[in-house]
């Protein structure tokens, strides 16, 4: 009996921690299954940009539920989704990294954004909160990542006089998965009804 009441504590830790080591793994299938979602649906001829890329959505709504300070364990948990995605298309180290810096940067300030504008759920409880909620998701955080986004392509040996459509390409495939998914991810992982 001694050794059971002993041992409950180090089963209770490794429980604990076996909730913090599963989650960011399903996290990571769920961000590669979405990047394999993406190639399915289509890419343009490049295999480099997707209209529709929902591996940022599966981040960005990841990073809005968990605590801030384990946001670099999700994030570190889908890079090797987003390596064996990417070099499954063909894309070169360079590009492959300039796009998972986009693609956390757009989730990273998608999460901030709402937090900060919304608090918690319900995100979509009033016309404000989804108005703000698609003023962050759809106009501000892409915009500011395709800055970054708009190089993967440019990287690949695309002109730079094509940036700025490089630049609106990001800008779409990140909007889009935004106003599409995020919402419906965000209502269905939600505590509240």
């Amino acid at each position: 009996m001694n050794t059971l009441t002993a041992l409950q504590p180090v089963r209770v830790r490794l429980q604990i921690a076996s909730k913090h080591v599963l989650a960011p793994v399903l996290v990571a299938i769920a961000y590669y299954a979405a990047a394999q979602a993406a190639f399915w649906i289509g890419t343009l001829s490049d295999k480099i940009y997707a209209p529709f890329w929902p591996p940022n959505v599966v981040l960005f709504c990841t990073l809005l539920l968990v605590p801030k300070r384990n946001w670099w364990l999700y994030i570190l948990a889908v890079f090797p989704a987003h390596v064996v995605a990417e070099l499954g298309v063909g894309m070169p180290a360079s590009q492959l990294m300039v796009a998972f810096a986009s693609n956390c940067m757009v989730a990273i300030l998608n999460a901030i954004g709402v937090r900060w504008l919304l608090g918690g759920p319900p995100w979509f409880g009033t016309l404000w909160n989804a108005g703000t909620y698609i003023f962050v998701t759809a106009v501000v955080s892409p915009a500011i990542s395709a800055f970054v986004g708009a190089f993967v392509q440019i990287l690949g040996g695309g002109p730079a006089s094509d940036y700025w459509t490089f630049w609106a390409y990001w800008y779409i495939g990140n909007a889009l998965g935004n106003v599409t998914l995020g919402p419906v991810f965000l209502i269905w992982f939600s505590q509240r009804p």
